[in-house]
């Protein structure tokens, strides 16, 4: 056998003992060698004399060939450009190795596929139920109802609204009017609020065009009410009315001032007249709580007035008397329950009455006449007090029926004022005051009284 040495580019490849070889080479850039038979033991093969190709796409891989003899080193390859961004997803497998001599290549790797699209947002949540009702409110006040007038000869009362709450409140002469007209047709006493001050310049008329037997009025929760009319104009009047049965009229908590400490006084602050007999007979009033000054008269019944009851009443400053009770012809007053007036300071007398009128646990300081004239006589005249009243504390022109005069109690001495620049009766000297001619003591009894003397007058007790 013969040694053959294969020598390529100067650098034995082969060393062998085999008579002849085949050599070639499949790939771009390479010829076919062709058959060598060996005659000689070194034989020197030429190097190819093709130009290295680019490289072509990367194929699969072929089947493993012979193994040839190492040829030299290549020059490596020009890196080949990247190919476009692939479509995003997952990466690739790697390539196979590329054959040839020089050694394989290792394929690119895909460039990273851009970041996935974010995902939908998730459905909106479901909007929660409204909220169950809540419960409602408490009720608001009843708004103030408006006040009807009593229907007048022409046709329908009219409405005046007056505000204060849940009492009235009014404000001017025409709604304290309307409260008189709706107490007297509801036949209800109607409260009205407290603080109530009203100036008014007419006379406040309390009529009635039917009745059922109801007590009606008003109570003020003393309301103040101030005359700015014309002198000689009563205040507050309460008028029988003929074919009704005029009862139950009540009036309570006033205070009444008649204007007169600097102006021409009111008439009275509060007159009850039933003139026509029993026709319009005024059955069972009762007044209490009513302070008056500064007019001609504080009180005035008069006429068919009777069962009537007054309690606490106050009249001062007045020009006449502090209350003035008569009859009228034939209409007449009786059955007087009158407990605790005080009736003082007033240029006529405290009270100046007709018969059947009771007077008790009263005060008469310091008018200019007498603290109660009565001319027909009186029922009972006891526990009352008098300092400085007139020339007595009773004044009687007549016998009555028969009168009380008991436990009463009096100072004697002058009176230091002339009240409104008027005359007075003079010196105060007696309990009684009666003429000769009232029999003692079938018709009239004196009893239990005390008089108290100063500035040096008598204790003379009864006069005849």
């Amino acid at each position: 056998m013969t040694t053959v040495k294969l020598i390529i580019n100067g650098k034995t490849v082969l060393s062998t003992e085999t008579a002849s070889m085949l050599f070639f080479l499949r790939g771009d850039g390479w010829e076919d060698m062709g058959t060598y038979t060996v005659d000689s033991p070194e034989v020197e093969l030429p190097p190819g004399g093709g130009t290295q190709g680019s490289p072509g796409p990367q194929g699969p891989a072929g089947p493993q060939g012979v193994t040839g003899l190492p040829g030299p080193a290549g020059e490596k390859g020009a890196t080949g450009s990247a190919g476009p961004d692939g479509a995003t997803g997952a990466q690739g497998p790697q390539g196979p190795a590329g054959s040839g001599i020089g050694g394989s290549g290792t394929g690119l790797q895909g460039p990273t596929g851009p970041a996935g699209a974010q995902g939908q947002a998730g459905p909106q949540g479901i909007q929660g139920a409204p909220g169950a009702t809540g419960p409602a409110g408490p009720k608001g006040d009843k708004g103030d109802q408006g006040i009807q007038g009593i229907p007048g000869t022409g046709g329908g009362g009219t409405v005046i609204n007056i505000t204060g709450g849940t009492l009235p409140k009014p404000t001017t002469t025409a709604q304290l009017q309307a409260l008189a007209n709706a107490a007297a047709s509801t036949r209800t006493v109607i409260t009205l609020a407290p603080g109530t001050v009203i100036d008014i310049d007419q006379t406040i008329v309390f009529r009635q065009t039917e009745h059922g037997g109801e007590v009606w009025g008003i109570d003020g929760s003393w309301a103040q009410i101030n005359w700015v009319g014309a002198g000689g104009q009563d205040m507050f009047r309460f008028e029988g009315v003929t074919g009704v049965a005029n009862r139950g009229f009540v009036l309570m908590n006033f205070q009444l001032y008649g204007g007169g400490y600097d102006r021409p006084p009111a008439g009275a602050c509060l007159r009850i007249r039933a003139q026509g007999g029993t026709a319009m007979d005024i059955y069972k009033p009762t007044l209490q709580n009513i302070y008056t000054s500064y007019a001609e008269y504080g009180f005035v019944f008069e006429g068919a007035v009777f069962e009537f009851s007054h309690i606490n009443l106050h009249a001062e400053n007045m020009r006449k008397d502090g209350m003035l009770a008569q009859s009228l012809g034939g209409a007449i007053m009786s059955n007087v329950f009158g407990i605790a007036p005080n009736m003082s300071r007033n240029g006529g007398s405290g009270i100046n009455t007709g018969y059947s009128h009771n007077i008790i646990m009263g005060s008469f300081i310091q008018n200019s006449q007498y603290g109660i004239y009565a001319p027909q006589g009186l029922r009972v005249g006891a526990f009352n007090n008098g300092e400085n009243t007139g020339q007595s504390l009773f004044k009687l022109d007549g016998p009555g029926y028969g009168t009380v005069i008991y436990a009463n109690e009096m100072s004697t001495g002058d009176i230091p004022v002339n009240n409104f620049g008027l005359p007075s009766s003079g010196l105060s000297k007696f309990i009684l005051d009666a003429p000769a001619n009232v029999p003692a003591p079938s018709n009239t009894e004196v009893k239990d009284n005390h008089v108290a003397t100063y500035n040096g007058a008598s204790g003379t007790r009864v006069r005849k």
